[in-house]
């Protein structure tokens, strides 16, 4: 199939006054000619929607695009199905002309409906034959339609605590159906949102997981906030390298058996995922277990193989292989851990229970493991074990209690029903599910930077001309000084804290006379003649290159004191939560616990 790429535009209230419709449309038009130049053959269309559903035909024989306006939409329909998705290096003139109109054409609407069911369900019978991604821009909750959704958001009522995971998943089977019919049909759906206070992401996610695609949220979406790493996110997804009509088998040698997987895909048989589209920055998890029948030789082997179509057409096989030695002594086995891939690993294995399932058991379901590993490594060295109020681990996983214990505070696992917002934990729960190990460790585990006594050496670069950054900071309050500076990093945002007695000659050497921003803009350092300013500012420029192509780093400046502080403390995860919030426990007497745990006889 050719490339294809389809665009559903929320042309609503919000999209338009919030700046979301303009942005989006000037990112595609700046992406058309890297677009174009993967493949000849690339196709695109256009749908925009509010109260009702806007089409447009894009022939090259045009001058002009043609609007048409359907207002069905309990049973929508394309018309001119065959002018809806066209060759872009043949229709490029008529394309332009419509980016360069559809925000002016709808610049005073007071419309603030939503039939995003109905566009989607159009845009599937307009790429059905072909395949390809469909890019869905919603500024507001879908209000018409099929797929039309309620604020089921009400933070006053408390959910039972046998049904609260029922918030977390759909609100019916429409969605679930709807990305079936798409993955059949080598259909991706990407979904870019910034309804609030409540998505509803719990449901409109289900499209991007079970189609292959991946999801952005910017609540309360503004240009001075969000402008940037949208463009970089977007551009990103529309110009990167795109396997289509994928599909993936991953195998492993007799006494071995792969009995689950983890990510977006949807599962056609027991070892086959379907990928409609997929790329180098989406991650997926395989759950390897033992077979009845035990490994005779010395290796074992794991293989994967992705089958694809290039942009240019071609049917292509990228096979990996993977040799494992398979060993008699399970100590040895322990030596060998990959303790930050068992922790990603088992933070992926959680969150994704927490969409079934209580909070607190899937909290319990990771620690049981955690559990189960460290006891079982404990009987292995019953001398070291002797030793009285000892915790017995082996040097390859001393992480992996960090790594299960960050888990739980992260905002997919934390707290219970209503002590992290719907939405964002919805988004942290998808974020991780896609993420490589690197990015799910980072996303746990933040790395953070005091500025304000950092080295001499810090900011400026090495004999291998790589930017020395400053020593890392644990996570924790009493680590913070009232007179320091430090920055935090976790792979999706830079967050920098001011504190209140801050040297005033340090904030004036990096943010200029007009001191720092607030803390709802994306900041830019402005650039000092000082060695502080570019120091500062050479750190900042490391960490956004070397984190993942696919995101932007939007700068946060808070000063302690203000209300926007509440942002730092969830990074803190060595701290003790409120009293109020389940599984609020600091690292000390988490590690208390984990040793009552192991040492507990096992009944």
């Amino acid at each position: 199939m050719p490339p294809s790429y389809f665009f559903a535009l929320d042309v609503s209230h919000t999209a338009v006054n919030s700046g979301f419709l303009r942005k989006t449309v000037e990112v595609i038009r700046d992406s058309l000619d890297a677009i174009s130049k993967k493949s000849e053959r690339t196709q695109v269309g256009f749908v925009t929607f509010d109260s009702t559903l806007h089409f447009y035909s894009l022939k090259a024989n045009q001058s002009q695009p043609q609007m048409m306006v359907v207002a069905e939409l309990d049973d929508p329909f394309c018309p001119m199905p065959d002018d809806l998705l066209v060759n872009l290096a043949e229709s490029r003139p008529v394309i332009d002309a419509f980016l360069d109109m559809v925000c002016d054409m709808h610049a005073q609407t007071q419309n603030m409906e939503s039939a995003m069911g109905p566009a989607i369900q159009a845009a599937f019978m307009a790429m059905s034959h072909v395949g390809g991604k469909l890019l869905v821009f919603q500024s507001c909750l879908p209000t018409l339609g099929a797929g039309r959704l309620m604020n089921r958001d009400d933070t006053r009522a408390s959910p039972e605590a046998s049904k609260e995971h029922l918030l977390r998943g759909p609100v019916d089977s429409y969605f679930k159906k709807t990305s079936a019919e798409c993955s059949r049909h080598q259909i991706c759906i990407d979904l870019y949102t910034i309804a609030a206070p409540f998505s509803d992401l719990a449901s409109m996610a289900v499209l991007c997981k079970y189609t292959g695609g991946e999801m952005r949220h910017y609540p309360g979406f503004t240009l001075e906030k969000d402008g940037a790493k949208f463009e970089k996110e977007l551009k990103n997804n529309l110009t990167r390298f795109t396997a289509w009509e994928a599909v993936c088998r991953v195998r492993c040698s007799r006494g071995f058996r792969i009995c689950a997987f983890n990510g977006h895909f949807f599962i056609r048989s027991m070892d086959l995922l379907a990928l409609p589209a997929t790329d180098g920055d989406k991650a997926y998890g395989v759950h390897i277990a033992h077979d009845e029948v035990v490994p005779s030789t010395n290796i074992s082997y794991l293989q994967c193989a992705l089958l694809y179509t290039s942009a240019e057409g071609e049917r292509r096989i990228r096979v990996h292989t993977m040799a494992v030695p398979v060993v008699t002594d399970i100590a040895e086995m322990y030596r060998a851990v990959d303790c930050g891939a068992m922790g990603a690993f088992m933070a992926r294995l959680g969150v994704e229970r927490t969409l079934s399932v209580r909070l607190s058991d899937a909290r319990d379901a990771v620690m049981t493991k955690v559990v189960a590993t460290l006891r079982e490594f404990k009987l292995l060295n019953t001398q070291a074990a002797r030793a009285f109020n000892r915790l017995i681990y082996p040097e390859s996983m001393k992480l992996l209690p960090l790594f299960a214990f960050a888990a739980f505070k992260s905002a997919a696992m934390r707290g219970g029903a209503r002590d992290v917002p719907v939405d964002a934990r919805i988004a942290n729960i998808y974020d991780i599910m896609s993420a490589s190990t690197e990015e799910i460790l980072k996303l746990l585990y933040p790395t953070m930077h005091a500025l304000h006594s950092m080295p001499k050496e810090s900011g400026t670069k090495d004999e291998y001309d790589r930017v020395i950054l400053p020593p890392r900071t644990v996570l924790a309050g009493d680590r913070i000084d009232a007179r320091g500076a430090y920055l935090v990093d976790d792979g999706r945002r830079l967050l920098l804290w001011l504190g209140k007695m801050l040297e005033p000659a340090f904030v004036a050497d990096l943010f200029g006379p007009s001191g720092p921003p607030s803390a709802d803009v994306d900041c830019v350092l402005p650039p000092q003649d000082n060695d502080l300013s570019r120091r500062v500012r050479a750190v900042i420029a490391d960490i956004r290159a070397n984190a993942s192509r696919a995101r932007h780093l939007a700068l946060t400046v808070v000063t302690q004191g203000h209300p926007s502080e509440t942002q730092l403390f969830p990074y803190l995860v060595e701290d003790r939560g409120p009293a109020n919030v389940a599984g609020a426990a600091s690292y000390g007497e988490f590690l208390l616990d984990l040793h009552r745990r192991v040492s507990a006889p096992q009944r």
